[in-house]
């Protein structure tokens, strides 16, 4: 067996050459007083499910609207300054032929595109599609100025993340 004076000698070498190691590194302090600033500025709030959805749909109809109102000349512009406003994802789409990364929303377009080959329209659609990304489906109930009387009618599609909607309750 090993006798008490070599552990004592081992421990003491091993504790030596551990400070020593710790107190020979290069650790560099980051500054982090402008990320302190920052999250000062933020405030932690409890946010409901209903909540979200009432900031989506306030959203989705104010988008709706400038779409709408958009001269058909000037309706790429006004989408692109919503887009980047918001930071959101807004697109016309053709239902039939449009691929979906979310199974959910595949479901609500087909469901959609149902009621508009048969002639009815539906109320702007806001979903919840993850636990992060919302989504908002409108369709002008009277024929899309913008579209020859060939065309089908499409389906505007709105994704945005639930930050951005939970910073929208704020303002």
């Amino acid at each position: 067996m090993y006798s008490f004076q070599t552990i004592k000698y081992s421990l003491l070498v091993f504790f030596s050459l551990a400070v020593l190691s710790f107190s020979c590194t290069n650790v560099e302090k980051l500054d982090t007083s402008a990320i302190k600033e920052n999250m000062g500025a933020y405030k932690i709030q409890k946010v409901t499910e209903a909540e979200i959805q009432s900031s989506l749909s306030s959203l989705g109809n104010g988008v709706a609207k400038v779409v709408y109102m958009a001269d058909c000349n000037a309706r790429e512009e006004a989408i692109d300054s919503v887009e980047a406003n918001f930071e959101l994802e807004l697109n016309a789409v053709n239902p039939n032929s449009f691929k979906s990364a979310f199974e959910k929303e595949s479901q609500i377009l087909k469901a959609l595109a149902y009621e508009l080959n048969q002639g009815k329209s539906f109320d702007p659609t806001p979903q919840k599609l993850t636990e992060e990304v919302y989504g908002y489906y409108f369709s002008f109930k009277e024929h899309d100025e913008c579209l020859s009387e060939k065309e089908e009618p499409l389906i505007w599609r709105m994704q945005v993340s639930k930050t951005k909607l939970i910073q929208a309750l704020s303002k």
